[in-house]
């Protein structure tokens, strides 16, 4: 038996989630695989002889505190009592519960700590995100940097395997981690999007529109220090929660517009189809499913050099474009952006949407040899 785990709460991760619907369309009768879902709602479409929902929230530290885990371990243990696992797929997220089987690890990388924190490192005005929230996160991450890395090379000391969701992924795996992964079989089973949605005759009326989260890695600091002020951004999947009274003066003097999170794919279909430009910022992305989406509903989108997974889906000028959001001159050149002639923008959101594949079939076709070849190497 294969033991495939996934965390889903929103945005990629959600994604992922919901590809696995059907990948057992994909394997031969009675494979021998069983999904594991940590989420914070249950999942009534997917098969619960196939599919183990576990309710599970990110946003609860209790999760991950010495009681919580062994809290998980348990129900990990009453839901496989008697069964004969051969390889347990997942990541830090998820193979601490699992720790204590005497079974082989797979390392399913959605993120990894190193590039991370070498990102955070490189942009000293990162902290700027500290004033705009509760949390003081970017101090946070700072103090669980050692902590970070210990528990990555806990788990990834123990995997046999590697699988990458990207080819930057692939390379971080090779230039960060060497002493875990030199000699190991790693392959590269790519994340995709159900957000499906035709180009449509929606009027575009905002003007710079993000959507994900309010974390370092997203970059939003590069936004943080605009000095142009006359073109709102929207940003969705904010919980304005986060924003402390005394901060709302910085929001608004800067012209942004704060929306939570949805889970209702037609309101993040709408809005997007309403964006003139979609900006993404991050510092580090191993792919960045959000930019695959838009790509996908031919929309023109920025995305910052990062050396990550966004350079692997944008080819500069053809599709979208790239710019280092660190130099003060970006605005200037999104307003470039934002103005330009018709015919150069259909002929970008063409290539947009003729670069980017839609729908599970690709990654689960994929993931499907992928598992088939693993339950070959590791069944006994």
């Amino acid at each position: 038996m294969i033991i495939y785990n996934v965390f889903a709460n929103h945005g990629g991760m959600l994604r992922v989630t919901e590809s696995m619907k059907d990948i057992f369309d994909y394997l031969p009768e009675s494979f021998p695989l069983r999904v594991v879902i940590f989420s914070n709602r249950p999942w009534p479409d997917f098969d619960p002889q196939k599919f183990i929902w576990i309710p599970w929230d990110d946003a609860d530290t209790k999760m991950v505190s010495k009681e919580g885990t062994e809290h998980y371990k348990n129900l990990i243990r009453e839901h496989f009592q008697g069964t004969k696992i051969d390889l347990v797929i997942g990541d830090t997220f998820t193979l601490r519960y699992w720790e204590d089987f005497d079974v082989p690890f797979c390392y399913d990388a959605h993120y990894l700590d190193r590039p991370f924190y070498e990102a955070f490192h490189s942009y000293p005005d990162i902290y700027l995100m500290d004033q705009y929230s509760l949390n003081a996160i970017c101090h946070q991450l700072n103090t669980a940097e050692l902590f970070s890395y210990k528990r990555e090379g806990r788990f990834m000391g123990r995997c046999s395997v590697f699988l990458a969701n990207s080819h930057s992924t692939l390379r971080h795996y090779e230039e960060y981690y060497a002493e875990f992964t030199q000699d190991k079989s790693m392959y590269v089973v790519p994340v995709s999007t159900g957000l499906e949605a035709s180009v449509s005759n929606v009027s575009p009326t905002l003007d710079l529109y993000y959507s994900g989260r309010f974390h370092p890695q997203k970059g939003l600091h590069f936004l943080f220090k605009r000095k142009k002020t006359d073109r709102m951004i929207t940003f969705r999947g904010f919980d304005p929660r986060i924003i402390p009274q005394e901060a709302w003066s910085n929001w608004e003097r800067l012209n942004f517009k704060i929306q939570p999170w949805t889970t209702e794919a037609h309101i993040l279909i709408r809005e997007i189809q309403q964006a003139k430009v979609m900006l993404f910022p991050s510092i580090y992305e191993p792919w960045g499913l959000s930019l695959q989406e838009a790509l996908s509903m031919g929309k023109i989108c920025v995305a910052h050099r990062s050396k990550s997974g966004h350079e692997e889906q944008i080819q500069h000028g053809e599709n979208g474009f790239l710019l280092d959001l660190n130099d003060e001159s970006w605005e200037e050149e999104v307003e470039a952006i934002l103005n330009l002639e018709p015919t150069e923008r259909k002929r970008i959101s063409q290539n947009a949407m003729e670069s980017t594949p839609s729908g599970h079939r690709h990654r689960l076709k994929k993931l499907a040899e992928v598992l088939q070849e693993l339950e070959s190497d590791f069944s006994c």
